[in-house]
């Protein structure tokens, strides 16, 4: 639970870079759906993975992601302990952002490694029982974004109008909350098509 307050719901910008969070996570889950779109070709056809096309991050999204020197996947599966523990380096790494900036740029973490996974998933054949997961870790993946775009919704409407905040003030207290556990979840799931993309 005290992971939970190292998330900012805000923090002054100055001396730190701004970023387009939008833009962040516009491209983001293009990525994430391009690839969820490989994975799923891939299961329809059953065979021929070579022949599908992998998505391609733009330079600038890699070069931003890089420079923080984060990594979400973690070593183990199933290790809440792990996971906690992984998702506290990311928000330590991030602790000077607003907590709309700390999550989108996990979510461009992710999108990132999801997308290796595809071509990594591109480049092998799986079982039944392990394209099953990967769809089911689809799912995960939509509703952690569905959340991050409502964060990202609710700071633009505070950002448009300040008078509006004192009545959102039960919903920006939670807000926090909601970002903690939507990237917690994509280090689970990144961690999770680690081991199913990997070597066997």
């Amino acid at each position: 639970m005290k992971l939970i307050f190292a998330v900012n719901y805000r923090v002054p910008d100055e001396g730190h870079a701004s970023f387009d969070v939008h833009a962040i996570f516009s491209t983001s889950q293009k990525i994430i759906e391009d690839s969820a779109k490989t994975i799923h070709n891939i299961i329809e056809q059953g065979s021929g993975f070579n022949d599908v096309e992998t998505p391609k991050a733009s330079s600038s999204l890699c070069t931003l992601v890089n420079s923080f020197g984060c990594k979400m996947s973690c070593k183990s599966s199933g290790d809440e302990n792990a996971f906690e523990s992984r998702t506290e380096e990311i928000l330590t790494k991030l602790s000077s952002y607003a907590c709309e900036v700390q999550v989108v740029l996990a979510l461009a973490l992710f999108a990132l490694e999801y997308e290796e996974c595809s071509s990594q998933f591109s480049k092998k054949s799986t079982t039944l029982k392990r394209q099953d997961a990967v769809v089911e870790l689809n799912n995960l993946v939509n509703q952690a974004l569905q959340v991050i775009e409502h964060i990202l919704k609710l700071e633009k409407l505070i950002s448009g109008d300040r008078d509006s905040e004192p009545k959102l003030a039960r919903v920006i207290m939670d807000t926090p909350f909601y970002a903690y556990w939507s990237i917690i979840t994509l280090v689970a799931c990144a961690t999770e098509l680690a081991l199913l993309t990997g070597d066997e």
